[in-house]
């Protein structure tokens, strides 16, 4: 895999290496020094040793040379900042597509709207959205219209509401006349809030006194419910 950094810096850390070397440095202190592994800074030292310190140079990569010099490229940007408008198209606006056709007017070199995307961020462009207004926008009316009127007719804060009163439920464990309770207390400032009602028998009876208890003399005179079963089905 290839090392992160431009083929300047790489050559400046291989060029580090072969003078470290030179002055006595094992090869496994030059790569600690340096952060490579110690089979690159042998592999560098047998380089310099046949061919000296431009063996170890960088070297051009292969690839079809740029059609835009640096210089045609400077002067692209410089003509990019002054607008659209100013290369004489009817919106100051630019494209991929009219990027493209300045290109090709100025220089007479043609460029695919693709490959314009990545030229334009060499340079230092980024896509923006463009904002959207109406051609009827009155700047000095709106800002006249924040900093006089704004202020006079923007919504006042609502007044605080008044003290909330406790809202009543009835049990749903007591009897149909039972009274209504009170919901336990939330209001800030208030007195400890009450327990919510306990669902136990004995809590219900004290709350409630009406509250019907069983009677087991009838429950007693009840008569017991006997099973028949058909002959011949009986159990085992």
């Amino acid at each position: 895999m290839r090392p992160s950094g431009t083929p300047r810096e790489l050559e400046q850390r291989r060029l580090r290496a072969v003078r470290l070397l030179a002055e006595g440095f094992a090869p496994v202190e030059v790569a600690r020094q340096i952060g490579v592994d110690r089979r690159s800074v042998r592999r560098w030292k047998a380089a310099a040793r046949r061919g000296g310190e431009a063996a170890v140079a960088a070297k051009p990569a292969p690839g079809r040379p740029r059609r835009l010099t640096a210089r045609h490229l400077a002067r692209l940007r410089r003509m990019l900042m002054k607008g659209a408008l100013a290369a004489g198209l009817p919106t100051d606006l630019w494209t991929c597509p009219r990027v493209s056709w300045l290109i090709q007017r100025q220089y007479g070199v043609h460029y695919h709207p693709a490959h314009v995307s990545r030229l334009l961020h060499g340079l230092g462009f980024s896509p923006q959205k463009p904002t959207r207004r109406a051609l009827e926008r009155d700047e000095e009316r709106i800002r006249a219209w924040i900093e006089q009127d704004w202020p006079r007719v923007k919504k006042r804060r609502a007044p605080e509401s008044g003290p909330r009163f406790p809202r009543r439920i009835r049990d749903a464990h007591g009897p149909p006349g039972a009274p209504l309770l009170e919901r336990a207390r939330t209001d800030p400032g208030t007195s400890a809030a009450r327990p919510a009602p306990s669902k136990s028998l004995r809590h219900r009876r004290a709350v409630h006194p009406a509250y019907p208890r069983p009677d087991r003399s009838v429950l007693s005179a009840l008569p017991e419910r006997q099973h028949q079963f058909p002959a011949g089905d009986g159990f085992p």
